[in-house]
């Protein structure tokens, strides 16, 4: 899976004025969930046990992996320097939502690391038809639904969830995006990690038939080192 990007002159002149970052600074990531065998080969689950006279094998109507890729490297580490980066972001998963957020990792003893601190502003600059008339600020926001009670806590009353920085991004769905690094000490490391509960259907993760994403697995993307 990959990208395949077709510029205009519009987009050659802001690259050229230096009002859109070019390469290096503009990164292709294509996010992709996966799931190794014990040794190591990509399995994909083609029997159902539930169902076992179905034909073998056969397709499932949903596939969750606990293994993050970034451009076909699990949990990739980069490093960036004081300035902006424009990342052109794919969903290639099967059915996993993804609500990234860039954040600074705080380690926990004995326990995955988790985010903390103020996340960085994630501008959206494009998406599948190309880019906007101008910048937005990215926002996750979903109404509550009356029909369901939460077990977990919700982020607002009623089981909706209202976060900025965030970027909510559906399996196919493609995101041209800036985030900015300027003011970020040099040293500190920061992830995107992932908030997108599974399956997704827009509530707050119960956790029971709606999950949140696993510490340590499917909470993280990449981390971002600042050099």
């Amino acid at each position: 899976a990959g990208h395949y990007f077709i510029r205009d002159e519009n987009e050659k002149a802001l690259q050229a004025s230096h009002v859109l970052p070019r390469y290096p600074y503009e990164v292709p990531v294509v996010l992709q969930d996966r799931q190794l065998d014990s040794l190591g080969n990509l399995l994909y689950p083609a029997s159902d046990p539930a169902n076992p006279f179905l034909p073998r094998p056969t397709h499932l109507p949903e596939f969750f992996g606990d293994i993050i890729l970034a451009n076909g490297i699990t949990w990739p580490r980069m490093n960036v320097e004081q300035r902006k980066y424009r990342f052109r972001l794919l969903n290639g998963s099967d059915s996993r939502f993804y609500a990234l957020r860039v954040q600074r990792e705080q380690s926990v003893s004995g326990s995955p690391s988790r985010p903390r601190g103020q996340p960085l502003k994630i501008l959206v600059i494009g998406n599948e038809l190309g880019l906007l008339n101008s910048p937005v600020e990215s926002y996750w926001f979903s109404p509550p639904d009356p029909t369901v009670v939460p077990t977990a806590a919700p982020n607002t009353p009623g089981g909706g969830i209202s976060q900025a920085d965030t970027l909510l991004i559906a399996p196919g769905e493609r995101f041209d995006v800036i985030v900015d690094f300027t003011d970020v000490p040099v040293g500190s490391r920061l992830l995107m990690w992932n908030f997108a509960a599974s399956p997704y259907n827009g509530q707050v993760a119960d956790n029971v038939d709606y999950t949140d994403p696993t510490a340590g697995l499917s909470d993280r993307v990449i981390a971002f080192d600042v050099i």
